[in-house]
């Protein structure tokens, strides 16, 4: 119901996507909300511009006070809005707007590919940075690792100990003003207002731990895809997928290895309830219960 309500919206407006996540509302209310948006494009399509492509709608009970960022290419509508709130909002965003927002696409995508071929990690825009603060910061990496290619000055040799599999993330300069490792994913944490030189030196600092965290995940995974395996063998569950980003993997092997150590019968009597079907793994300290999509949630601490 959801999705079909989700697809019918997009279809409507033409964005490039509807996330209504944030709402943590069952289906059938999500599909309301949707289908209430449908309306009120079939009723005012022709104060709307055609195509809000590449525009994608963000659903939220937050309040922000960018509703339409040209940098991020979101439209953010409250669903508790009235329909001439959502109306408002809608016929403010105009065709140049759209061009606008390309090229902003345009050029973000050939500022990030400079920067990530200076600094040898892929970046990424944290979540304190705004889309505009990420956006500026990008360009001016770029245009600062340009001058220092032309004038020989770039320095590599911290690059030589990084592990390629680890990540820049772009905080706010206000949020993160020295830069740090992270701990549960090895990725280097540093601030907007930063330069080359000194997320260089960032990554010089902590590459080695960087290293062995992002290693020691690698071990996690391959476990846990192994006892995903023999799960979904024992119980004869269709799919096994985690909830919440928040679940690490060691999480996920210590919830799979609690099922495969039942006694045989308590396995046979689980068996009859999750043959066939599919398993969320949640957070600890919450209940079993039956998601959305129809899968059944259970617990890092489930026993």
């Amino acid at each position: 119901m959801r999705l079909t309500a989700a697809l019918v919206a997009r279809r409507a407006f033409q964005f490039s996507s509807i996330d209504g996540t944030r709402l943590g509302w069952s289906s059938s209310s999500l599909a309301i909300c949707l289908s209430s948006l449908t309306a009120l494009h079939e009723e005012h399509e022709t104060e709307l511009i055609s195509s809000f492509y590449p525009f994608h709608l963000t659903l939220s009970g937050d309040e922000f006070q960018n509703k339409v960022d040209l940098y991020a290419g979101t439209i953010r509508l409250n669903p508790a809005a009235t329909a001439l709130q959502w109306l408002g909002i809608m016929s403010e965003v105009s065709h140049n707007n759209v061009i606008t927002l390309k090229n902003n696409q345009k050029e973000l995508n050939h500022y990030q590919s400079e920067v990530q071929r200076a600094l040898g990690l892929r970046v990424i825009k944290g979540h304190t940075c705004g889309s505009e603060e990420y956006h500026k910061c990008m360009k001016r990496l770029a245009m600062e690792s340009s001058q220092n290619n032309s004038s020989g000055d770039e320095d590599k040799s911290a690059l030589t100990i990084s592990n390629k599999k680890s990540k820049i993330v772009i905080e706010s300069s206000q949020t993160c003003r020295r830069g740090r490792l992270r701990k549960n994913d090895g990725s280097f944490e540093v601030g907007s207002g930063m330069n080359c030189m000194q997320i260089l030196s960032i990554i010089g600092k902590f590459a080695f731990t960087s290293n062995r965290i992002i290693e020691e995940q690698s071990k996690h995974q391959e476990r846990c895809k192994e006892l995903i395996n023999r799960v979904m063998d024992t119980y004869g569950v269709e799919k096994i997928k985690r909830v919440s980003s928040t679940v690490t993997s060691e999480q996920m092997s210590q919830a799979l290895s609690i099922l495969l150590n039942k006694d045989e019968a308590e396995q046979r009597e689980l068996r009859g309830y999750l043959a066939g079907q599919s398993i969320g793994i949640v957070g600890r300290g919450q209940l079993c219960c039956l998601g959305d999509d129809g899968s059944i949630h259970l617990p890092i601490n489930c026993s």
